[in-house]
């Protein structure tokens, strides 16, 4: 389809521009992917990857305007005909100790007190007499407040 110039030579100018940014789009979902099937290799070998909007419906991007590409917290298990299984076992409401919340954060336990005092982690739940966790719902918050913070840093720096 593309000429030697790689350029789309049938479409006007403003839609070759948009097919670029399309296949730069796909791109940066493929090598999230590809990340995940490295650093966590799923059952199934499939990644769903998403994509930010804010309430209007606006593509959500980063301080240069390149879109966050993320995956999702969603296991497959596997795919059989047009339908896809998902993993629906704990997930998002497992519990994890203070000290397995300090790892998945990936801080020590005095780290894990900042984040704590600084409100950027939620209070953990009381799962027993003496015994408190974190569900992974609230770690995962925790992770997208430690990256807005990242954010208004850079912004003030």
């Amino acid at each position: 389809m593309r000429d030697d110039d790689g350029e789309l030579p049938s479409l006007p100018p403003e839609l070759q521009q948009l097919a670029r940014d399309m296949l730069k789009l796909l791109d940066c979902a493929s090598r999230a992917a590809q990340h995940a099937a490295k650093e966590s290799p799923s059952k199934s070998g499939v990644y769903p990857v998403a994509l930010l909007f804010d309430a209007e419906g606006n593509l959500i991007g980063d301080d240069s305007g390149k879109p966050i590409v993320t995956l999702t917290p969603l296991s497959i298990i596997g795919m059989k005909n047009d339908t896809v299984q998902f993993d629906l076992g704990d997930g998002i409401n497992q519990l994890r100790t203070p000290k397995e919340a300090a790892e998945f954060l990936a801080t020590s336990s005095s780290g894990y007190k900042r984040l704590r005092h600084a409100g950027l982690l939620d209070a953990p739940i009381k799962v027993g007499e003496r015994r408190v966790a974190h569900t992974v719902a609230q770690l995962h918050d925790c992770l997208a407040r430690m990256n807005e913070a990242k954010g208004k840093k850079r912004k003030r720096a």
